[in-house]
């Protein structure tokens, strides 16, 4: 398993991973809330969210506003 921050939320469609969240990506919405994430790191992920276009849309939702608001 890849060392995190502890405020990381690590997200899989996998449970097999042990992921914190097991969380199908490929489907939408996701299941997080407007505005927490201060940083979305994905690995090997991008080539499964192209089924669906507003995945870069939900990330940008989910990540806190560079300005604060």
């Amino acid at each position: 398993m890849r060392a995190q921050p502890e405020t990381y939320v690590n997200a899989d469609g996998y449970a097999g991973c042990q992921p914190d969240q097991v969380v199908g990506l490929e489907s939408t919405p996701w299941p997080f809330p407007t505005g927490v994430a201060e940083e979305i790191a994905l690995h090997h992920v991008l080539e499964h969210l192209g089924h669906d276009p507003r995945a870069i849309g939900i990330m940008l939702r989910v990540r806190k506003s560079q300005d604060g608001a």
